[in-house]
């Protein structure tokens, strides 16, 4: 029996076993992957179709710059670790887990064009003729990866033998040999025990140096969601750190329901009334390291919960759903609405000098230590006797949250996400009224960004500490970049207080987030 197959009678022993990988793609996220995999000991083999970029690579060139990955790439290209080969039957002979890391393109209407990754996977499929597993590392839409293993699987003549699995793979620039080669993402998909036994061979150097998975602690705000929250409870990633239900003194059996799927559940009661409100009661209880907003209503697909994850592991701080960039979409929306977020994005993008996609969502995910960046009203405050609510309690928490985000200069990264009709009920935004609060919002926070840039002049005129410019505004320099443990004790206090928070630099980048999973596995180490 071959050394390298871990069929299903064989659990995965303290011993590692070298495997014989293959990876099809050697772009940008293919020859990183097939790189970083060697280093972690396996016997590597790439593929492409491109005889030219096969020969640099055999030869240590890098078409791109990568830190260390050239000197990794020829550091296992002399002890033998990793191969290149242009031949589909050479490829599906040599391995017993194939990697396909061909990238999706972009249609001209902005869905994903899949033509390159169905080719791949066509040609590698007329070749396995035995128990495999393939594992798809490209960014795809929704629905793609079920249609990508009944494609294969109807070609393969091993048929069903052939096993599915999806990693969310978000290599980020700069940060690629790091995220590529050590345990940072929150799940990934299988479509068997085998398969997940043979993926936790793969990756079984980090599993067993222990790495902390980051804690992801999920906040979702509800208000007589009863019927809905099986729905949304029940579609939760396994490895989650904790689940923290807001209710808005709802009048049904929210909570009952609520405990009843999901027995380990944080319930909280909001303070005041509004969504906003809601969040940042959500947010002073969170004890993890990443934060994920997910409404109760089933219009945001949980499934899609490792893709905002994947983006923040990449290196980004704040990962924001957009519905109208690549990989998103909305069946939700009306024309109305559409056009009226369009110019409220278009106008942000003017006084912050973003590059937003979609303003108003609140599919959104960050780092635990940027709460004092909010700067979200106090959840202990007393609202106004009219109708209890401060500003920034209502729905324009979500302009309210990813303008401050960008304003602090916080690495921002846009996640595609298909935004879905509410499943039961009659949703409480009005198009008018709160389009109205945001556009409020919008104006007060310009004023905000100036007050903040006048204020930390006469504080350094006052004091003589340090500052910062970005974009014209000068601001104190008060919350450190990395997430210390001082730091996130600080953020799980901030709501309570004031803060003046500062900028040095704004990325905006837009990454393809639509990831549904097959059953989503923790990467936390088992015991």
């Amino acid at each position: 029996m071959d050394a390298t197959r871990l069929l299903p009678s064989q659990p995965m022993s303290g011993a590692r076993a070298r495997m014989r990988l293959t990876v099809i793609g050697t772009g940008y996220l293919g020859l990183t992957h097939a790189v970083c995999m060697a280093e972690l000991g396996h016997e590597v083999l790439a593929l492409d179709v491109d005889h030219d970029k096969v020969a640099n690579a055999a030869r240590g060139g890098l078409p791109f710059f990568e830190p260390r990955l050239e000197q990794l790439l020829r550091k296992n290209l002399e002890t033998g670790g990793l191969h290149f080969a242009t031949s589909y039957a050479e490829v599906a002979e040599f391995g017993d887990v194939h990697f396909l890391c061909v990238c999706s393109a972009e249609a001209e209407d902005g869905t994903a064009d899949l033509r390159q990754v169905y080719a791949a996977a066509d040609a590698l499929a007329s070749h396995l003729t035995a128990r495999c597993l393939v594992v798809a590392n490209s960014r795809l839409p929704l629905g793609a990866p079920g249609e990508l293993l009944e494609r294969i699987r109807a070609a393969a003549p091993a048929g069903d033998q052939v096993d599915f699995a999806w990693n969310p793979e978000f290599p980020g620039e700069a940060f690629a040999v790091k995220n590529s080669s050590r345990l940072g993402r929150d799940g990934f998909g299988v479509t068997s025990d085998w398969a997940d036994g043979l993926l936790r061979q793969v990756y079984y150097l980090p599993l067993a140096a222990g790495e902390p998975a980051e804690r992801v602690s999920v906040v979702i705000p509800a208000r007589n969601e009863a019927r809905n929250l099986p729905h949304v409870l029940g579609a939760l990633p396994a490895g989650l750190h904790e689940v923290i239900l807001v209710d808005g003194h709802s009048v049904d059996d929210t909570i009952k329901v609520a405990r009843q799927v999901r027995p380990d559940v944080k319930i909280v009661q909001q303070t005041r009334r509004g969504k906003g409100n809601a969040l940042a009661c959500g947010f002073a209880q969170v004890t993890g390291d990443i934060i994920v907003m997910l409404d109760a209503d089933g219009s945001a697909d949980p499934g899609e919960i490792p893709a905002f994850v994947a983006a923040l592991a990449a290196g980004t701080e704040f990962a924001k759903g957009t519905r109208f960039s690549r990989g998103g979409g909305s069946h939700d929306i009306s024309r109305f609405r559409r056009l009226g977020n369009a110019a409220l994005n278009g106008l942000v993008n003017l006084l912050f000098r973003t590059r937003f996609t979609d303003l108003c969502y609140g599919y959104n995910a960050f780092r635990a230590h940027l709460l004092p960046a909010l700067d979200l009203p106090s959840v202990d405050a007393l609202g106004p006797a009219a109708d209890g609510m401060l500003w920034g309690d209502g729905f324009e928490i979500e302009t309210l949250i990813n303008v401050r985000a960008a304003h602090a200069g916080v690495r921002i990264t846009e996640v595609g996400s298909v935004e879905k009709r509410r499943i039961h009920g009659v949703s409480n935004l009005n198009a008018v009224s709160d389009g109205i609060r945001v556009l409020r919002t919008i104006l007060a926070e310009r004023q905000r960004a100036h007050r903040i840039g006048r204020d930390a002049i006469a504080n350094q005129a006052a004091t003589g500490r340090g500052l910062v410019t970005a974009r014209g505004i000068t601001q104190e320099k008060q919350i450190p970049a990395g997430g210390s443990k001082q730091a996130t004790a600080t953020a799980r206090s901030s709501l309570r207080t004031s803060k003046t928070v500062p900028s040095d630099c704004m990325d905006t980048k837009r990454y393809q987030g639509q990831y549904p999973l097959f059953r989503l596995r923790s990467w936390k180490r088992r015991r």
